[in-house]
């Protein structure tokens, strides 16, 4: 069908038509849209224009900022000295922290069983110790509630912390410390609980917080970039506010919970305010190298501050003031604890440089201690002190008067406020004694043991202040009556650097006991005793001369012995817990005394350290000395573990007597009885290095050989035998060996007789050369007695050669050699165990049971006539008695006897019993051990050196 034109025309016209006006439509629609959406976007731009070039700003300051290094450089410089307000002697500067820091170090614990006094020592320290940094910058996030004792470091920890990582940002998932003290924040986080963490930062940086770029705290929290180290929790004062902050802390842990927290207690203010989730670590006590590295960074520090620049010699005398506080420390009674504690050490160093030398100086260190512990340290803290400190010293120097008038070492709670109450009563305080004893036993001088029984941190402190009541109330005279007291001896000492000591003295020479008679030396020996009239320092001295102890009564060196006893131990083994090793050996003059007890007697000096004395002499000894002091066996040698963890004394240069299972001896560096292999087969070589003894042993063996068969006896039978034919090449192997004698006096003028011998016997005319080999074997056996051992008798007529030496001896003769010895003493080394032998490594007091058991095992196995072995076990069994000397001697024939026997029996021996045949090579290293101690080519001044072991001591002594 076809359409008309006319129609499509129309049709056409009618589709453009509609076209026109749709895109009249389009274009208004567009134009509307437009329009719609200007709107909405100037409307926009209205209502967040200052947010919007708010954080652009924010951006572009961020990026072109110079706070995160400004502030990084603020913490660390405000951290840079150690801090010492509150301590009452410094000096005229702080050393730098990063100078004198010893890391304090670490160990999960739960919060009831953290020690509460300044001195740890109720709970043993566990195996596992780590720093800080062990739990910090993981993947997981940390909140560490870090529990410590007072002035055990907790406040340096995270000062040093903070600087450590301002000073090393690179590398760290968290690069940003925040130190907050709480105590400076309480009142803000009371105003409003709902403040947050940046706000409260802000306030701690002071002008800093000007230069900020906005929310730039808040932004590294939420992104978990930071350290928040929170100090202090116990210094918030009164429980409901310390629970206010302990709540806040726990809120900021959740509000930005990608950081880490730690929050630094002493035990009480976490037991009263826990921080719920959080991982609880205790701060442990100075080691005794931490101690000593501390000593030595803070003189070095001390010596560069106080130096011009350039001076060469700071180190040395650094290293000499640090060794004579060190030195002190171990000799000084009663400080060794107080080292392990970072404040009382730093306050013991303070005191030692610029107050004088302790231990003489020791009572103006305990004053200082209770000083800074009751109110010095609040006050530089800013912190409420409520009853002033000397009137709280007061009323704690008459508790510790009672406690020592009572014999005891703890009250009951009952007990202390009713010694407190009379004191308050005189005082227009509101406080109760509840209140007072809350402070102070937050302070660390005056703990709680357990529930409701209250004891001071350590027994020093209750003797220290009972010392200081004493004084000041005039009772003296009390004293006199508690000389032989050894539960007052250090109230007594302390209190003769207080008062005149000539009383006190006269009363303990009037009381004559051992105990007294320490006593007053010791008060004699205090560099801060006022000076005593000269007869009675003269009569003092008179003691312990050493020219009494021959002359003395029994009794009078036991008094003696006692007094010694008690000033070499009075230095290292108190206080009586845990186990405590000596820092030097027993002296001479309380051994001497031993020995004069025991009813021996020494000649010589009894001065410096015992030594030379057996390993049983030594056990004998520690039995002695423990029932000298009534200790209940404490006194013990040491295992030999104790003394390799054991730094720092003046024993390392020297053998000590050890106990583990066997007594044994200890040397830091190589193993002095120790006698390898090598040793033993040079000592072998040096005994029969000598040319005339194997000369006789194959003329010997010429002449034997010579004989009819019926001659020789069974054991030579079984050897192998020289058939008639060889007595020749025997004779010219002598002969070889007699012209490389060089002038011999014995071997040269046998020469010439030699060869004629040896001629004639190879031209079979017996009748004309057996006769002369007779003679010269006779002569040669008269001028060779070193041949003896190898020999069957001592006489030519019996003597017939040793069964493994005659083996030898074969070795040689058969075939030509130029070194002939050598290669005797090879051939006895092989047929004995010597290959399969390794060493000997134990003292001479093993030697006389191993060869009784030896002898024994020997008389078994050889049950038929056999003159060799007969003989050797006598010879063996002679030397016995030198062996079981106290402090064996031997000289060089003896020690050259037993090695030859023992190694000729060791060959009989090896085929039937290798056992044995090793144990006779021992028997020859331990003699060869006796000769070498002997001749001094080996040490041989073993000392003792004593164990203080009160671990095991369950009834110690708590009064008189």
């Amino acid at each position: 069908m076809r359409v008309p034109i006319a129609l499509a025309v129309g049709v056409a016209a009618v589709l453009a038509t509609l076209i026109a006006q749709w895109q009249a439509v389009v274009a208004l629609i567009t134009g509307a849209v437009v329009t719609a959406v200007t709107q909405v976007l100037v409307e926009v731009w209205k209502r967040r224009k200052a947010q919007l070039v708010d954080n652009v700003n924010r951006v572009v300051d961020r990026v072109v900022s110079q706070f995160p290094r400004k502030y990084r450089d603020y913490v660390a410089s405000t951290l840079r000295y150690i801090d010492q307000k509150g301590l009452a002697t410094i000096g005229e500067a702080n050393p730098d922290l990063d100078d004198v820091y010893v890391d304090v170090s670490m160990a999960p614990m739960a919060p009831h069983q953290a020690d509460a006094g300044m001195l740890p020592g109720g709970l043993k320290d566990p195996m596992e110790r780590r720093d800080l940094a062990h739990f910090l910058d993981e993947q997981m996030p940390a909140v560490l509630a870090v529990v410590g004792v007072p002035g055990s470091g907790k406040t340096t920890l995270l000062r040093h912390t903070a600087r450590f990582i301002c000073q090393q940002p690179k590398g760290r998932r968290r690069s940003v410390p925040i130190l907050l003290y709480l105590r400076d924040h309480v009142d803000a986080i009371a105003e409003d609980k709902t403040i947050l963490l940046p706000e409260l930062v802000r306030e701690s940086i002071g002008r800093l917080a000007a230069s900020e770029p906005t929310g730039w705290f808040g932004d590294q929290l939420a992104n978990g970039r930071c350290v928040v180290l929170l100090d202090g929790l116990d210094e918030v004062a009164g429980q409901g506010n310390r629970r206010l902050v302990a709540a806040w802390v726990e809120r900021q842990a959740r509000q930005y919970p990608d950081n880490d927290f730690v929050i630094t207690s002493r035990r009480e203010g976490i037991l009263d305010a826990p921080i719920h989730g959080s991982q609880m670590l205790q701060t442990r006590r100075f080691t005794q190298a931490q101690v000593r590295r501390f000593v030595n960074r803070w003189y070095l520090a001390m010596e560069r501050m106080s130096s011009k620049p350039g001076d060469d010699q700071v180190p040395q005398r650094a290293k000499a003031a640090a060794n004579d506080l060190l030195g002190r420390l171990d000799s000084a009674p009663g400080l060794a604890d107080f080292t392990a504690n970072p404040l009382l050490l730093t306050m013991i160093a303070n005191v030692h440089k610029y107050r004088g030398a302790l231990p003489g100086s020791r009572t103006n260190l305990y004053s200082e201690i209770c000083q800074v512990m009751l109110w010095r340290r609040q006050e530089a803290k800013n912190l409420p002190i409520g009853l002033s400190g000397d009137k709280k010293e007061q009323m704690l120097r008459a508790l510790a008067y009672r406690m020592m008038t009572a014999g005891v070492g703890e009250l009951k709670r009952a007990d202390v406020l009713d010694e407190f109450a009379p004191t308050l009563r005189k005082l227009s305080t509101p406080l109760t004694a509840a209140d007072i004893l809350a402070d102070v036993s937050s302070n660390g001088l005056l703990i709680e043991r357990e529930e409701g029984l209250y004891a001071f941190a350590h027994k020093t402190f209750q003797e220290y202040l009972a010392a200081r009541y004493i004084n000041e109330n005039a009772k003296g005279d009390e004293l006199i009556y508690r000389v032989d007291d050894a539960y007052w001896e250090e109230t007594i000492l302390l209190y003769t650097t207080m008062a005149a000591a000539d009383d006190i003295i006269r009363g303990c020479l009037a009381s004559g006991t051992a105990n007294a008679l320490s006593l007053a030396l010791k008060c004699l020996e205090q560099r801060d005793v006022l000076e005593l009239e000269p007869d009675v320092r003269d009569e003092l001295a008179s003691l312990l001369t050493i020219e009494r102890f021959d002359q003395a009564t029994a009794h009078q060196r036991r008094t003696t012995a006692t007094i010694l006893a008690h000033r070499y131990t009075m230095s290292w083994a108190h206080p009586r817990r845990g186990v405590r090793i000596a820092e030097r050996p027993v002296p001479a003059d309380i051994y001497r005394i031993f020995e004069l007890e025991q009813g021996r007697a020494r000649e010589g000096e009894a001065t410096g350290a015992c030594g030379g004395m057996s390993g049983v002499r030594a056990e004998q000894f520690c039995r002695w000395f423990n029932d000298l002091l009534d200790s209940d066996q404490a006194y013990r040698l040491p295992r030999r573990t104790e003394l390799d963890n054991h730094t720092g004394s003046d024993i390392d240069s020297r053998l000590v007597w050890v106990k583990d299972e066997a007594i044994g001896v200890w040397a830091r560096h190589g193993k002095p009885h120790l006698v390898t292999r090598a040793a033993l087969f040079n000592a072998l070589r040096h005994d029969l290095q000598h040319l005339p003894t194997v000369f006789l042993l194959l003329v010997l063996h010429a002449y034997r050989t010579a004989h009819a068969p019926s001659d020789f006896p069974e054991q030579d039978q079984k050897a192998p035998r020289a058939a008639p034919t060889e007595v020749s090449g025997t004779l010219r192997a002598a002969l070889r060996m007699a012209r490389s004698a060089g002038d011999d006096e014995v071997l040269v003028p046998l020469i010439g007789r030699l060869e004629r011998i040896a001629l004639v016997s190879e031209e079979r005319r017996q009748s004309q050369w057996y006769q002369d080999l007779a003679e010269i074997t006779e002569e040669i056996f008269a001028e060779v007695p070193e041949a003896d051992p190898l020999l069957s008798a001592s006489s030519l007529a019996e003597a017939h050669i040793g069964r493994p030496f005659a083996a030898a001896v074969l070795k040689i003769s058969g075939e030509p050699t130029s070194a002939p010895v050598r290669k005797f003493i090879e051939a006895l080394a092989d047929r004995s165990e010597l290959s399969a032998w390794d060493e000997w490594d134990a003292p001479p007091e093993a030697l006389p049971a191993l060869l009784r058991a030896v002898l024994a095992r020997l008389a078994k196995l050889f049950t038929r006539p056999d003159a060799w072995p007969y003989r050797a076990m006598d010879l063996l069994g002679s030397l016995l008695p030198l062996a079981d000397a106290e402090n064996p001697v031997i000289d060089p024939g003896d020690a050259r006897l037993a090695r030859l026997v023992c190694f000729g029996l060791s060959a009989l021996t090896r085929s039937d019993n290798d056992d044995l045949a090793l144990r006779l090579l021992d028997v020859a290293a331990g003699f060869t051990l006796l000769e070498s101690r002997t001749d001094r080519t080996a040490d041989s001044d073993e000392t003792i050196v004593l164990v203080a072991d009160w671990s095991k001591i369950t009834h110690p002594r708590t009064g008189p």
